[in-house]
């Protein structure tokens, strides 16, 4: 305080001597150089004392600025140690340049001068992937990431306690479930009252014991329909477990009394009215897609989880679905416009057959109707059963190209979808949108991408679309016409998907056959249409000569990356491999077109390759399935692998 009061006096002392130099300059002459003299020395005596004067207060400044600095740093270095966030700063090489001492507990090491790629590979993949933050476990803990790319820093912000609780939250929840005995009717008709009853018991008494045993409700709602409640974490125990109720029910039977259970079960629904909705449509899917499995849906999640599926559906001798639904296409034919027929890409004997099945209902009804085709989706394998249909004068009228079809549709023509129910798979989705009035026609097991109908006659338990088309003949208002050919392309359809009758066979599907040759279906004509060019056998004979034993029971064929094949050529290459002694399902993968590659499975009904080709973004049968990958052959062989490495 003193040296500051003697400064403020020294300042004074020069100003009131530099007032007096200026008054005497201004009042005596300037010629005097005494004078001048003097001004000279005070101004240079001004200059050296301000220039003393400022240094000494920017000293001053200095030390009290270093001092300040010092204590900043103490204290950031304090928060970076103490607060519960952990930084990384890191180089243009992923190298780390600085780290914190939480950052460093994260990984139990001092990770200064480590590669990012070295700390931690899981973290790293994150890292390069992931454009905003991320959340990322590691050794119990949970951690929020923010990653600054362009400053080259990465925080973590723990977040195990909130994860942690969050976790509890959903695992408190309620999942719904419906299951209900699909096939037991059918089983037990031929039984006796008391053996029926006992069988029903024995069902009942495992059901329950299952459910007490693993924590869950179980009542019944009527007969043979029951309704199970559960928390989530019961539900996630039961799915890890692969719902081994559907093996324990199944053994309930003998070889000739298998009885199935399916369930639908829906999780993460705001009230219980959502899940009962939701779960009542669950179950439904799982008994259009066979029966015997389980289909969960969550709802923060799009994709459904399905389990079991082991059996092939019984095929009921009961024709009221085909009455009922025969009634329901006629009223929506009679009240449409037009009729617009359509199957999948690259349609098959079936898909044709079908199609023409149901062309001749509609016009038999009186309605204008037409099959859609494009001329470039025809498998070369195709051709001539295509080709001969396309230079019949008749029946080449039956078909339009899907340009035309977008045409001739209104909003009130009825789109029949025929042979598919995936929206993936039809001919040209676009025509799904110009019409509300949506009829399908379908004998594969429903996937997740349903297209969504006024009508849907599907049933996995007949042997083809066509056997589905012919069952409903006899329920029309009027007795449906068909020439010999059409009969004969029809039966061809059946034949291609039983292999000549030797799978999915039932009494429904010679009744159909038998519909068929009375309507003058031709064997020759048949054999004719289902021929294919030397060719295809060659590319058959290449990817059969492919083909090794994976795991004991399984054949795998996959063709050179140089050669591009059709998809009947897969196909019927998986068909011939099934013959092997020894062998439960073949798998023929081989590219159809540059980095796409198809794969068709086929078994003899213990495996269920549609559950492998779904596991795979594919779908089918039981005993037929396929599915698309984009990529490379080798990368195809090794997620089949793993899927059948998977199973049990």
């Amino acid at each position: 305080m003193k040296l500051k009061t003697n400064r403020r006096k020294s300042l004074v002392i020069v100003a009131f001597i530099n007032a007096i130099s200026t008054l005497q300059m201004v009042i005596w002459d300037a010629n005097n150089y005494y004078i001048i003299g003097l001004m000279v020395a005070l101004t240079v005596f001004n200059g050296l004392y301000f220039f003393l004067y400022i240094r000494s207060k920017n000293n001053e400044f200095l030390h009290e600025l270093k001092q300040l600095t010092y204590r900043v740093e103490n204290v950031g270095q304090y928060v970076f140690d103490q607060v519960p966030l952990g930084v990384i700063l890191y180089d243009e090489l992923d190298k780390i340049v600085w780290s914190n001492n939480y950052a460093k507990n994260i990984f139990a090491a001092d990770i200064d001068n480590l590669e990012l790629a070295n700390v931690n590979e899981v973290l790293y993949g994150y890292l390069k992937t992931s454009k905003k933050g991320f959340e990322f476990a590691h050794e119990d803990f949970f951690y929020l990431v923010n990653h600054k790319k362009e400053e080259k820093v990465i925080y973590f912000d723990d977040i195990t306690s909130y994860t942690k609780l969050m976790n509890r939250y959903e695992n408190e929840k309620t999942s719904l479930g419906l299951v209900v005995l699909d096939n037991y009717d059918e089983v037990v008709k031929h039984l006796d009252e008391q053996a029926q009853n006992d069988y029903k018991r024995a069902i009942v008494d495992k059901m329950a014991s299952w459910a007490n045993e693993s924590g869950i409700m179980f009542r019944t709602l009527r007969d043979g329909r029951y309704l199970i409640l559960m928390r989530n974490e019961t539900l996630a125990q039961i799915c890890d477990n692969k719902f081994s109720i559907l093996d324990t029910i199944r053994s309930i039977g003998n070889d000739d009394a298998i009885f199935t259970v399916s369930m639908g079960i829906a999780s993460g629904y705001q009230s219980y009215v959502a899940l009962f909705n939701r779960a009542s449509s669950l179950v439904d899917l799982a008994l259009s897609r066979g029966g015997d499995q389980v289909v969960i849906k969550k709802k923060d999640k799009d994709d459904f989880l399905f389990y079991g599926g082991k059996t092939n559906p019984i095929a009921t001798q009961n024709r009221v679905r085909a009455r009922v639904n025969a009634g329901a296409y006629e009223r929506l034919i009679l009240d449409s416009d037009n009729v617009i027929i359509m199957g999948h890409r690259f349609p098959d004997a079936d898909a044709i057959g079908a199609s023409i099945g149901l062309f001749k209902i509609a016009t038999t009804l009186g309605k204008n109707a037409y099959i859609v085709l494009n001329k470039s989706e025809i498998d070369r394998a195709n051709e001539v059963f295509i080709n001969e249909i396309l230079n019949d004068e008749q029946l080449s009228n039956y078909f339009i190209s899907s340009v035309k079809a977008v045409e001739l549709m209104t909003k009130n023509s009825l789109l029949v979808i025929a042979d598919t129910q995936s929206n993936k798979l039809v001919i040209d989705q676009k025509l799904l949108r110009l019409t509300n009035r949506i009829a399908i026609f379908d004998h594969h097991r429903r996937g997740s991408d349903v297209i969504d109908a006024t009508l849907s006659y599907t049933d996995p338990s007949v042997s083809s679309t066509a056997e589905l088309v012919v069952d409903m003949f006899d329920y029309f208002s009027k007795r449906i016409p068909l020439t010999a050919k059409e009969s004969s392309i029809m039966l061809s359809g059946i034949m291609l998907d039983t292999r000549r009758f030797m799978y999915n066979t039932s009494k429904k599907t010679y009744d159909a056959a038998a519909i068929l040759k009375q309507k003058g279906a031709d064997e020759k004509y048949v054999a004719k249409l289902l021929k294919a060019p030397l060719d295809h056998y060659y590319a058959r004979g290449h990817l059969t000569q492919q083909a090794r034993v994976f795991k004991t029971d399984f054949l795998i064929a996959a063709a050179s990356p140089e050669m591009v094949y059709d998809r009947t050529e897969i196909a019927a290459t998986a068909d011939d491999l099934l013959n092997v002694k020894g062998i439960k399902a073949t798998f023929v993968l081989a590219y159809i077109a540059k980095d796409e590659i198809a794969i068709s499975a086929r078994s003899v009904g213990d495996v269920n390759v549609q559950l492998i080709m779904e596991s795979l973004g594919g779908g089918g049968h039981l005993t037929n399935a396929a599915t698309r990958f984009v990529g490379n052959i080798d990368a195809a062989i090794a997620a089949l692998e793993g899927v059948l490495e998977d199973l049990e």
